[in-house]
């Protein structure tokens, strides 16, 4: 019989080269090397300069400034807002000072009230990560109270309105195929570990480099960069190798920060290993969790808990975010229940854009779980009021991989419209005058009429009952980080409903597959199976999901866990 390893090979497409390479333990060059210039995934300019970006933060702990960080409300704002400030900090620098925008009162992105604040504060410079790139006032607001700016950013950039990028008082650092916290983790190494900088050495900078790997690493999922990129794979890999590594080690100087991190998992206590489930599921999760519910000054505490801060309470920010994720579930789910899902033909409407029912924060969970629920095969557009402005609706565009969103909403009859946008071809944001929003609607659902779903190959991988277990679970595994680029095949099993009903219990499937040719304990799991039972009389069904691994009281079963089910006639 066929090695599970070798089908899940085949199935993806892996050459040798790219399996050897994905098995291999991966270096810090794989990630440091894009100091060098790029020749995609940046600003085609000669202003984009890694080298001036670390001359800038050098020059500015040598005068011993006061300069503030200035970063965003989600994972990549937070990491990279932490390791440039906690980075300073090792640096020697005294007067250094962070701010983390709220999504409901000043917004994304440099803000002239906040800068002006910062102004007359005394800062004299200012590091913006994951923003800026776009920020044409707000940056020449700041140049022109002699205030010097670095922007490290991602985004993608609006061609001929740049800031006035290109001088020693006005910088950019910028690439596209890597997130923000990537980007603030090269520079900050660059300053933690040149001596020829001639700064202030740190004596465990090598062990604060690591921890930046680990904060880095998380936003590469939160983000949904392409594992395609080789830094990105190598980030994500790494970052999750010092996370395990920092937690078990109370001698690293960073545990506390690593501790924290692992306490956003759920019962981390009983845990010996954190997995980049444990980082998409529970980590990335709780942390967007801190803005998406709350304004103020609450999306702060973010970087403090990150950056292990012993002066403000970690047990005390855990329950605050552990209530405002719980806050989160309650929310949506009352808006599932409530809420009007419309049907335009070419796509879904979920329009709560003249009620307060719905913080525009969680408008793209409350997307993706009308998408899981229902099982929509066509985009569903959720539309919810803007607390920054009334007169504006923030949109959440999702769907499956059948259709590109993103290039739906480049067309220029709906870029037009549009006060700002972004996102990739599956989950794409964007806010408009809510005078428009008629038209943004109409065009939009005329739009998606006139476009044909691509076809996929292979939606799912078949498998059959013997393929469930310890084997397939371990190759899966073995080719861990799934993602954007390199995707998490679905499983399809057939069996017969005789079969799958004996596994009844109540409301839910748990079917034992007893097999003595197999050693481990292995099962089927359909929570809710039974709405599928009552509502199909087909005799043969195809049950899509994944491979699990379930440990209870020192007891180990491997699952295979159904996600939807198909009636096959």
């Amino acid at each position: 019989m066929q090695s599970f390893i070798k089908k899940l090979v085949d199935y993806l497409g892996i050459n040798e080269e790219e399996l050897l390479e994905r098995s291999q333990t991966p270096k810090k060059e794989d990630v440091l090397c894009l100091t060098k210039y790029p020749e995609e995934g940046a600003i085609a300019s000669s202003f984009n300069d890694f080298d001036k970006a670390v001359k800038f933060i050098a020059d500015g702990i040598k005068a011993n400034d006061r300069i503030a960080v200035y970063g965003d409300y989600d994972v990549d704002g937070l990491t990279s807002t932490t390791i440039i400030h906690l980075g300073l900090k090792l640096s020697g620098l005294k007067n250094v000072g962070f701010y983390i925008p709220s999504r409901y009162d000043t917004g994304y992105g440099l803000n002239i009230s906040i800068l002006d604040k910062m102004i007359k504060a005394g800062y004299k410079r200012i590091i913006a990560v994951d923003n800026g790139i776009t920020k044409k006032k707000e940056i020449q607001f700041l140049l022109d109270h002699d205030v010097k700016v670095l922007v490290l950013d991602h985004h993608e950039e609006q061609k001929n309105s740049y800031p006035p990028f290109g001088t020693d008082n006005c910088l950019i650092y910028h690439r596209n195929d890597v997130s923000a916290a990537c980007l603030a983790l090269v520079v900050m190494e660059r300053i933690l570990m040149d001596d020829s900088l001639n700064l202030k050495r740190y004596v465990d900078r090598m062990e604060a480099v690591n921890y930046f790997f680990t904060l880095a690493s998380l936003a590469v999922f939160s983000d949904c960069m392409s594992l395609n990129v080789k830094s990105n794979l190598a980030l994500a890999k790494l970052g999750l190798i010092y996370l395990n590594k920092g937690v078990k080690s109370q001698l690293d100087p960073f545990h506390q920060g690593y501790s924290n991190i692992a306490k956003l998992v759920d019962k981390f206590l009983d845990r010996n290993v954190f997995t980049y489930h444990d980082i998409n599921f529970s980590i990335n999760s709780k942390l967007n969790s801190i803005a998406r519910v709350k304004g103020g000054n609450a999306t702060n505490i973010g970087v403090y808990y990150l950056e292990g801060d012993t002066t403000h309470n970690g047990a005390d920010i855990l329950d605050y975010i552990d209530h405002v994720s719980i806050q989160k579930k309650i929310i949506v789910q009352d808006v599932m229940n409530k809420g009007e899902l419309k049907d335009l033909n070419s796509m879904y409407l979920m329009d709560l854009s003249n009620n307060d029912v719905c913080p525009s924060g969680l408008s793209g969970l409350l997307a993706n779980r009308l998408m899981d629920t229902h099982n929509l095969k066509r985009p569903i557009l959720v539309l919810c009021k803007s607390k920054c402005d009334e007169n504006y609706v923030i949109a959440s565009f999702r769907s499956t991989e059948e259709y590109s969103l993103d290039k739906i909403i480049d067309d220029s009859e709906i870029r037009c419209l549009l006060k700002d946008h972004g996102g990739h071809a599956q989950a794409c944001g964007f806010s408009f005058d809510r005078n428009n929003k008629d038209e943004i609607i109409s065009k939009l659902t005329l739009l998606l009429d006139g476009i044909q779903p691509k076809e996929i190959n292979n939606p799912y991988m078949e498998i059959s009952f013997e393929d469930i277990g310890m084997e397939a679970f371990n190759a899966f595994e073995s080719l861990e980080p799934f993602g954007i680029g390199f995707e998490k095949p679905r499983l399809g099993l057939r069996i017969k409903r005789e079969f799958l009903a004996s596994g009844l219990r109540k409301k839910h499937i748990l079917l034992p597959l007893n097999d003595g040719a197999f050693k481990e304990k292995r099962k089927i799991v359909f929570f809710n199976g039974a709405n599928f039972l009552d509502s199909n009389d087909c005799n043969d069904i195809l049950l899509i999901g994944e491979m699990v691994k379930d440990e209870f009281r020192n007891t180990v079963t491997y699952s295979f866990k159904v996600d939807k089910a198909l009636p096959l006639y």
